[in-house]
């Protein structure tokens, strides 16, 4: 045709084939790096493995206080069953002491009411009998309660009445009827006593001194 350009090349160009064996695959082409995440303008972002230890560190302090806690707990614990076995020691032998009571009581009174007509060697074996089952007592924590001569104290104390005497002190306990005990500083029982009530004319005369005083 007369419009058709002739196309010539001044180079040979060649192109080699390369065959591969039969089963090969082709080698795939490397993937691209990643670039690392930019940093923004708070700073670095944090990696995974500071956010792990931050974790485990967080994990470990609240296990490590709730160790503690469970052995404040358990200490606390085992003070107050300690406690609660000493008190209820206590009662069990302040029961026992309190059942006691009433023979030392019934010894006493048979000790001070010894006919004349009996031996010494009668009065001094229900003595030292007394005197035994007393220490004996006394070893387990029992204490007699301050009574005769001293002031009425209602805590220890157990009013059978009145009597008057004039030379002692109103509300000074002049007669003991039954003794009182204490165990380890509480109260086993009550000192049943009677105490004295001056007579109004003495009263009288002592207000009067004391005015004349003032």
């Amino acid at each position: 045709m007369a419009d058709e350009k002739d196309i010539t090349t001044n180079d040979d160009i060649s192109i080699e084939f390369v065959e591969h064996p039969e089963g090969e695959s082709r080698p795939e082409p490397e993937p691209e790096p990643v670039m690392p995440p930019a940093r923004t303008a708070q700073g670095k972002k944090p990696e995974p493995e500071a956010e792990e230890d931050g974790e485990t560190a967080e994990k470990l302090r609240l296990a490590e206080d709730r160790l503690l806690r469970l052995r404040a707990d358990f200490e606390n614990y085992k003070k107050r069953v300690d406690r609660d076995n000493a008190e209820l020691q206590v009662r069990s032998q302040m029961e026992v002491l309190r059942k006691l009571l009433p023979f030392l009581d019934n010894m006493e009174r048979a000790f001070d009411n010894i006919p004349g007509q009996l031996g010494g060697s009668y009065i001094e074996g229900l003595e030292l009998s007394l005197k035994d089952l007393e220490n004996g007592m006394r070893t387990f924590g029992l204490e007699e309660v301050p009574a005769l001569g001293v002031q009425f104290d209602p805590a220890h104390h157990e009013s059978l009445g009145f009597e008057s005497d004039d030379e002692k002190e109103d509300n000074e306990v002049l007669k003991v009827w039954e003794k009182g005990y204490l165990f380890k500083g509480k109260l086993l029982r009550p000192a049943k006593v009677f105490i004295n009530r001056k007579s109004a004319a003495k009263t009288a005369s002592e207000n009067v001194k004391e005015n004349d005083n003032g």
